[in-house]
């Protein structure tokens, strides 16, 4: 769960604005929130790989912006 309420039991604090995890049921309903089930994994280098041959772009620091319109 990515979510905007510091609030949330458990969360950690990802940058300004931006946390993960924590209790669901301690969201707020003015909450912005996505809540994401699976499993995503690589083996070792993989990922450093996959970012040289262009397959992620990344953006810079995350703002909240980024992720809840």
């Amino acid at each position: 769960m990515i979510h905007n309420c510091e609030e949330v039991r458990g969360c950690q604090k990802v940058a300004e604005g931006i946390y993960i995890g924590g209790a669901v049921s301690s969201l707020t309903p003015e909450a912005k929130s996505l809540l994401c089930l699976g499993y995503c994994g690589w083996a070792p280098r993989q990922l450093d790989g996959e970012i040289r041959a262009g397959c992620w772009v990344i953006k810079g620091e995350a703002k909240t912006e980024d992720l809840f319109h």
